[in-house]
Protein backbone atom coordinates (compact mmCIF):
# COMPACT_ATOMS: atom_id res chain seq x y z
CA UNK A 1 0.00 0.00 0.00
CA UNK A 2 1.82 3.50 -0.95
CA UNK A 3 2.45 5.48 1.47
CA UNK A 4 0.23 8.48 0.63
CA UNK A 5 -2.96 6.11 0.54
CA UNK A 6 -2.04 5.19 4.41
CA UNK A 7 -5.46 6.27 6.38
CA UNK A 8 -3.55 6.51 9.34
CA UNK A 9 -0.44 8.25 9.00
CA UNK A 10 2.25 7.49 11.46
CA UNK A 11 2.00 10.93 13.26
CA UNK A 12 -1.96 10.71 14.16
CA UNK A 13 -1.15 7.35 16.28
CA UNK A 14 -3.78 5.71 15.05
CA UNK A 15 -1.67 3.27 12.58
CA UNK A 16 -0.10 2.08 15.78
CA UNK A 17 -3.23 1.39 17.46
CA UNK A 18 -4.50 -1.04 14.53
CA UNK A 19 -1.67 -2.70 14.17
CA UNK A 20 -1.80 -3.14 17.93
CA UNK A 21 -5.72 -4.87 17.88
CA UNK A 22 -4.54 -6.89 14.39
CA UNK A 23 -1.74 -8.24 16.68
CA UNK A 24 -3.61 -9.12 19.96
CA UNK A 25 -6.43 -10.38 17.99
CA UNK A 26 -3.66 -12.23 16.39
CA UNK A 27 -2.79 -13.32 19.89
CA UNK A 28 -6.01 -14.29 20.62
CA UNK A 29 -6.50 -16.62 17.97
CA UNK A 30 -3.54 -18.83 18.86
CA UNK A 31 -4.67 -19.34 22.39
CA UNK A 32 -8.31 -20.06 20.95
CA UNK A 33 -6.76 -22.54 18.15
CA UNK A 34 -4.22 -23.85 20.84
CA UNK A 35 -7.11 -24.72 23.50
CA UNK A 36 -7.80 -28.19 21.79
CA UNK A 37 -4.40 -28.76 21.53
CA UNK A 38 -3.61 -28.43 25.25
CA UNK A 39 -6.71 -29.96 26.20
CA UNK A 40 -5.86 -32.87 23.92
CA UNK A 41 -2.13 -32.95 25.88
CA UNK A 42 -3.77 -33.25 29.28
CA UNK A 43 -6.11 -35.78 28.52
CA UNK A 44 -5.38 -39.67 29.46
CA UNK A 45 -2.13 -39.42 27.24
CA UNK A 46 -0.94 -36.99 30.04
CA UNK A 47 0.74 -38.58 32.85
CA UNK A 48 -0.35 -39.16 36.06
CA UNK A 49 -3.19 -37.19 37.43
CA UNK A 50 -5.62 -37.87 39.45
CA UNK A 51 -7.21 -38.18 43.06
CA UNK A 52 -4.50 -37.93 45.49
CA UNK A 53 -3.89 -37.51 49.07
CA UNK A 54 -1.68 -35.24 50.34
CA UNK A 55 -0.69 -33.23 53.29
CA UNK A 56 -0.52 -29.53 53.09
CA UNK A 57 -1.18 -26.07 54.94
CA UNK A 58 -4.87 -25.93 56.26
CA UNK A 59 -6.63 -22.62 54.43
CA UNK A 60 -8.23 -21.29 57.44
CA UNK A 61 -9.91 -17.95 55.71
CA UNK A 62 -11.26 -16.79 52.20
CA UNK A 63 -12.06 -18.24 48.99
CA UNK A 64 -9.29 -20.73 48.37
CA UNK A 65 -11.07 -24.06 48.34
CA UNK A 66 -7.98 -26.45 49.91
CA UNK A 67 -4.58 -26.32 51.61
CA UNK A 68 -0.98 -25.84 49.74
CA UNK A 69 0.89 -29.11 49.60
CA UNK A 70 3.74 -29.24 51.98
CA UNK A 71 7.56 -29.99 50.57
CA UNK A 72 9.40 -32.48 52.70
CA UNK A 73 12.86 -31.29 54.03
CA UNK A 74 16.06 -32.31 53.82
CA UNK A 75 19.58 -30.59 55.31
CA UNK A 76 22.81 -31.73 53.97
CA UNK A 77 25.71 -32.59 56.19
CA UNK A 78 26.99 -28.60 55.28
CA UNK A 79 23.66 -27.17 56.81
CA UNK A 80 22.24 -26.68 53.18
CA UNK A 81 18.26 -27.33 52.48
CA UNK A 82 16.68 -29.08 50.02
CA UNK A 83 13.37 -30.09 49.18
CA UNK A 84 12.37 -33.85 49.55
CA UNK A 85 11.92 -35.10 45.82
CA UNK A 86 10.80 -38.69 44.97
CA UNK A 87 13.22 -41.37 42.75
CA UNK A 88 11.80 -41.80 39.68
CA UNK A 89 10.69 -44.88 38.31
CA UNK A 90 8.88 -46.07 34.85
CA UNK A 91 5.72 -48.03 35.22
CA UNK A 92 3.04 -49.48 32.94
CA UNK A 93 -0.81 -47.53 33.56
CA UNK A 94 -3.06 -48.59 31.28
CA UNK A 95 -0.89 -49.84 28.91
CA UNK A 96 1.45 -47.21 28.56
CA UNK A 97 5.04 -46.50 29.88
CA UNK A 98 4.81 -43.40 32.75
CA UNK A 99 7.56 -42.05 34.48
CA UNK A 100 6.60 -41.56 37.88
CA UNK A 101 8.55 -39.72 41.40
CA UNK A 102 6.88 -41.19 44.91
CA UNK A 103 8.11 -42.40 48.08
CA UNK A 104 6.40 -44.16 51.55
CA UNK A 105 7.39 -40.79 53.70
CA UNK A 106 5.14 -40.56 57.09
CA UNK A 107 2.80 -43.33 56.60
CA UNK A 108 1.65 -41.70 53.62
CA UNK A 109 2.53 -42.00 49.60
CA UNK A 110 4.78 -38.83 48.98
CA UNK A 111 4.69 -38.11 45.05
CA UNK A 112 5.39 -35.67 42.83
CA UNK A 113 1.67 -35.11 41.91
CA UNK A 114 0.93 -32.87 45.08
CA UNK A 115 1.96 -30.03 42.69
CA UNK A 116 0.35 -30.67 40.15
CA UNK A 117 -2.24 -27.79 40.00
CA UNK A 118 -2.55 -24.31 38.90
CA UNK A 119 -0.54 -24.90 35.89
CA UNK A 120 2.31 -26.14 37.55
CA UNK A 121 1.83 -29.71 35.87
CA UNK A 122 3.33 -27.84 33.04
CA UNK A 123 6.30 -26.59 34.76
CA UNK A 124 9.80 -28.57 33.96
CA UNK A 125 10.67 -29.13 37.73
CA UNK A 126 7.77 -31.04 38.25
CA UNK A 127 8.95 -33.44 35.73
CA UNK A 128 9.71 -36.92 37.66
CA UNK A 129 13.22 -37.58 36.24
CA UNK A 130 13.82 -33.71 35.98
CA UNK A 131 17.49 -33.16 36.20
CA UNK A 132 17.50 -30.83 39.36
CA UNK A 133 19.69 -30.69 42.75
CA UNK A 134 16.28 -30.02 44.44
CA UNK A 135 18.06 -27.62 46.86
CA UNK A 136 15.89 -24.49 47.46
CA UNK A 137 17.40 -21.20 46.74
CA UNK A 138 16.73 -17.48 47.66
CA UNK A 139 14.33 -15.83 45.17
CA UNK A 140 15.42 -12.55 43.59
CA UNK A 141 13.30 -10.27 44.73
CA UNK A 142 11.89 -11.51 48.56
CA UNK A 143 8.80 -9.04 50.63
CA UNK A 144 11.69 -9.88 53.72
CA UNK A 145 14.27 -7.06 54.33
CA UNK A 146 16.64 -9.91 56.61
CA UNK A 147 16.61 -11.81 53.24
CA UNK A 148 17.60 -8.61 50.52
CA UNK A 149 20.39 -7.52 52.69
CA UNK A 150 22.02 -11.08 54.19
CA UNK A 151 21.35 -13.26 51.00
CA UNK A 152 21.59 -13.03 46.91
CA UNK A 153 19.09 -14.09 44.90
CA UNK A 154 20.31 -17.45 44.01
CA UNK A 155 22.24 -18.78 46.88
CA UNK A 156 21.29 -21.87 48.50
CA UNK A 157 19.34 -21.66 51.64
CA UNK A 158 21.54 -22.51 54.90
CA UNK A 159 20.74 -23.38 58.21
CA UNK A 160 22.69 -20.56 59.76
CA UNK A 161 20.66 -17.65 57.47
CA UNK A 162 18.20 -18.67 60.54
CA UNK A 163 20.07 -18.49 63.71
CA UNK A 164 17.92 -15.87 65.22
CA UNK A 165 14.41 -17.56 64.24
CA UNK A 166 13.35 -18.14 67.86
CA UNK A 167 13.69 -13.90 68.51
CA UNK A 168 12.82 -13.17 64.94
CA UNK A 169 10.08 -10.19 64.06
CA UNK A 170 9.48 -7.56 61.60
CA UNK A 171 6.64 -5.85 63.46
CA UNK A 172 3.72 -8.02 61.53
CA UNK A 173 1.81 -9.56 64.00
CA UNK A 174 4.28 -11.28 67.02
CA UNK A 175 7.74 -12.20 67.24
CA UNK A 176 9.31 -15.36 67.80
CA UNK A 177 6.81 -17.17 65.95
CA UNK A 178 8.87 -17.97 63.12
CA UNK A 179 11.49 -16.66 60.83
CA UNK A 180 10.49 -17.02 56.51
CA UNK A 181 12.26 -16.64 53.57
CA UNK A 182 10.94 -17.01 49.93
CA UNK A 183 13.21 -19.66 47.77
CA UNK A 184 12.11 -21.58 44.21
CA UNK A 185 12.70 -25.36 44.01
CA UNK A 186 14.00 -27.19 40.83
CA UNK A 187 14.04 -24.43 38.81
CA UNK A 188 17.29 -24.03 37.53
CA UNK A 189 17.74 -23.22 33.55
CA UNK A 190 14.26 -22.53 33.42
CA UNK A 191 12.20 -19.38 32.57
CA UNK A 192 10.92 -17.48 35.04
CA UNK A 193 7.38 -18.76 34.07
CA UNK A 194 8.04 -21.95 35.09
CA UNK A 195 9.88 -21.74 38.43
CA UNK A 196 8.81 -23.40 41.60
CA UNK A 197 8.18 -20.80 44.47
CA UNK A 198 8.23 -22.19 47.39
CA UNK A 199 7.81 -20.76 51.67
CA UNK A 200 10.26 -21.63 53.79
CA UNK A 201 9.59 -20.82 57.87
CA UNK A 202 11.95 -22.19 60.74
CA UNK A 203 9.59 -21.93 63.72
CA UNK A 204 9.88 -23.90 66.98
CA UNK A 205 6.06 -24.66 67.15
CA UNK A 206 7.22 -26.88 63.91
CA UNK A 207 9.93 -28.05 66.29
CA UNK A 208 6.75 -28.92 69.10
CA UNK A 209 4.36 -30.48 66.05
CA UNK A 210 7.29 -32.61 64.79
CA UNK A 211 7.58 -34.45 68.10
CA UNK A 212 4.37 -36.65 68.21
CA UNK A 213 3.58 -36.85 64.70
CA UNK A 214 4.71 -39.12 62.36
CA UNK A 215 4.38 -37.32 59.19
CA UNK A 216 6.34 -33.91 60.37
CA UNK A 217 8.53 -36.01 62.17
CA UNK A 218 9.51 -37.27 58.48
CA UNK A 219 8.81 -33.91 56.56
CA UNK A 220 10.27 -31.16 58.75
CA UNK A 221 14.03 -30.81 60.00
CA UNK A 222 15.15 -28.63 62.83
CA UNK A 223 12.18 -26.56 62.96
CA UNK A 224 11.79 -25.88 59.02
CA UNK A 225 8.78 -26.25 57.20
CA UNK A 226 8.29 -25.97 53.76
CA UNK A 227 5.13 -25.43 51.11
CA UNK A 228 4.56 -24.96 47.38
CA UNK A 229 3.13 -21.27 47.09
CA UNK A 230 0.85 -21.34 45.07
CA UNK A 231 -2.35 -19.90 46.33
CA UNK A 232 -5.30 -22.85 45.44
CA UNK A 233 -7.81 -19.99 45.08
CA UNK A 234 -6.27 -17.85 41.91
CA UNK A 235 -2.55 -19.51 41.79
CA UNK A 236 -1.01 -16.13 43.04
CA UNK A 237 1.88 -16.32 45.53
CA UNK A 238 0.93 -15.44 49.24
CA UNK A 239 3.69 -15.02 51.47
CA UNK A 240 4.36 -15.60 56.08
CA UNK A 241 4.34 -12.04 57.60
CA UNK A 242 4.90 -10.12 54.76
CA UNK A 243 2.46 -7.48 54.52
CA UNK A 244 1.22 -4.90 56.99
CA UNK A 245 -2.57 -5.85 56.11
CA UNK A 246 -2.66 -9.29 57.13
CA UNK A 247 -4.10 -8.55 59.98
CA UNK A 248 -7.29 -7.05 58.93
CA UNK A 249 -8.03 -10.70 57.71
CA UNK A 250 -6.66 -12.46 60.71
CA UNK A 251 -3.13 -13.53 58.86
CA UNK A 252 -0.65 -11.38 60.60
CA UNK A 253 0.76 -14.95 61.68
CA UNK A 254 0.24 -16.96 59.11
CA UNK A 255 0.41 -16.92 55.52
CA UNK A 256 -1.83 -14.22 53.69
CA UNK A 257 -2.51 -13.62 50.20
CA UNK A 258 -3.16 -10.00 49.10
CA UNK A 259 -4.89 -10.90 45.85
CA UNK A 260 -8.22 -12.64 47.29
CA UNK A 261 -7.63 -12.75 51.09
CA UNK A 262 -6.76 -15.75 51.19
CA UNK A 263 -4.91 -16.97 54.74
CA UNK A 264 -3.12 -20.37 55.69
CA UNK A 265 -1.93 -21.46 58.61
CA UNK A 266 1.82 -23.21 58.47
CA UNK A 267 1.15 -24.46 61.85
CA UNK A 268 -2.14 -26.26 61.28
CA UNK A 269 -0.76 -29.26 58.74
CA UNK A 270 -4.12 -31.23 57.48
CA UNK A 271 -4.20 -34.38 55.19
CA UNK A 272 -6.84 -33.57 52.15
CA UNK A 273 -7.53 -34.40 48.72
CA UNK A 274 -7.56 -33.13 45.89
CA UNK A 275 -7.49 -33.92 41.74
CA UNK A 276 -4.43 -33.81 40.39
CA UNK A 277 -3.70 -32.39 37.00
CA UNK A 278 -2.01 -34.76 34.54
CA UNK A 279 1.63 -33.93 32.97
CA UNK A 280 0.89 -33.03 29.21
CA UNK A 281 3.58 -35.13 27.11
CA UNK A 282 6.79 -33.03 26.49
CA UNK A 283 6.70 -33.93 22.75
CA UNK A 284 2.85 -32.14 22.77
CA UNK A 285 3.07 -29.96 25.11
CA UNK A 286 1.69 -26.51 23.25
CA UNK A 287 2.69 -28.32 19.66
CA UNK A 288 0.10 -27.45 16.97
CA UNK A 289 -0.22 -30.98 14.96
CA UNK A 290 -2.41 -31.80 11.84
CA UNK A 291 -5.64 -30.63 12.50
CA UNK A 292 -4.41 -27.89 15.25
CA UNK A 293 -2.10 -26.04 12.85
CA UNK A 294 -5.29 -25.63 10.48
CA UNK A 295 -7.25 -24.64 13.10
CA UNK A 296 -4.36 -22.10 13.78
CA UNK A 297 -3.78 -20.97 9.99
CA UNK A 298 -8.15 -20.41 9.38
CA UNK A 299 -8.61 -18.65 13.31
CA UNK A 300 -5.63 -16.69 12.01
CA UNK A 301 -7.13 -15.96 8.88
CA UNK A 302 -10.35 -14.69 10.00
CA UNK A 303 -9.22 -12.50 12.68
CA UNK A 304 -6.63 -10.62 10.58
CA UNK A 305 -9.32 -10.32 7.64
CA UNK A 306 -12.01 -9.35 10.39
CA UNK A 307 -9.73 -6.30 11.74
CA UNK A 308 -9.28 -4.98 8.37
CA UNK A 309 -12.58 -4.31 7.38
CA UNK A 310 -13.61 -2.82 10.78
CA UNK A 311 -10.54 -0.73 10.55
CA UNK A 312 -11.23 0.02 6.84
CA UNK A 313 -7.49 -1.17 6.00
CA UNK A 314 -7.54 -0.43 2.04
CA UNK A 315 -5.71 -4.10 1.74
CA UNK A 316 -7.98 -6.51 0.39
CA UNK A 317 -9.21 -9.27 2.71
CA UNK A 318 -8.99 -12.87 2.36
CA UNK A 319 -10.84 -13.32 -0.79
CA UNK A 320 -9.57 -15.14 -3.62
CA UNK A 321 -10.04 -12.83 -6.48
CA UNK A 322 -8.30 -9.93 -4.21
CA UNK A 323 -5.04 -9.50 -6.11
CA UNK A 324 -3.35 -6.31 -3.96
CA UNK A 325 -3.26 -7.45 -0.56
CA UNK A 326 -0.98 -7.12 2.60
CA UNK A 327 1.66 -9.77 2.78
CA UNK A 328 0.51 -11.42 6.16
CA UNK A 329 3.36 -12.75 8.72
CA UNK A 330 5.54 -15.87 8.15
CA UNK A 331 4.94 -18.84 10.66
CA UNK A 332 7.77 -20.89 11.57
CA UNK A 333 7.74 -24.18 13.19
CA UNK A 334 10.16 -25.85 15.33
CA UNK A 335 11.88 -29.24 14.12
CA UNK A 336 12.41 -30.11 17.43
CA UNK A 337 9.10 -30.10 19.25
CA UNK A 338 6.73 -28.88 16.22
CA UNK A 339 5.70 -25.66 18.20
CA UNK A 340 4.82 -23.10 15.63
CA UNK A 341 5.68 -19.33 16.07
CA UNK A 342 4.13 -16.07 14.06
CA UNK A 343 7.81 -14.80 12.64
CA UNK A 344 11.16 -16.64 13.09
CA UNK A 345 12.41 -16.28 16.85
CA UNK A 346 16.37 -17.27 17.84
CA UNK A 347 15.34 -20.03 19.80
CA UNK A 348 12.68 -21.87 20.88
CA UNK A 349 10.87 -20.67 23.56
CA UNK A 350 9.66 -24.70 24.53
CA UNK A 351 12.70 -26.84 23.99
CA UNK A 352 15.46 -24.67 23.39
CA UNK A 353 16.08 -25.72 19.56
CA UNK A 354 17.47 -23.19 16.89
CA UNK A 355 16.13 -25.25 13.66
CA UNK A 356 12.96 -24.23 12.67
CA UNK A 357 10.89 -24.79 9.10
CA UNK A 358 8.43 -22.23 7.26
CA UNK A 359 5.40 -23.42 7.01
CA UNK A 360 3.69 -20.73 5.11
CA UNK A 361 2.63 -17.10 5.17
CA UNK A 362 -1.25 -15.70 5.58
CA UNK A 363 -1.80 -14.48 1.82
Amino acid sequence: MAAEDDKYPPESGRRQFVKGVVGSAALAGIGTASAATINSATEPSGAGGGIIQYFGVENTDGPAPRSMPQVPIQIDDEGYLQGLWPEASTEMVQGQEVTLAETQLGGITYTSEWFQYCGVQTYPGVEPDADQDNYFRYTESPPYEWQQEEVEGGDQVHVDDFADYESWGNEIGDSGVGKPAMATWRSQDVPASGTLPVQIIRSPRVEQMARNDEWLSASTQQGFIANLNKCTHFCCVPAFKAYADSAQFGGADRIYCQCHQSVYDPFSIVQESFVALPRPDWQQRFCIYGEHRNTLKRTLLAVVARVKRLFGSSASGPDEGATDRDAGPDLFECDGCGVVFISRPSECSNCGGDDFSNIGTFQ
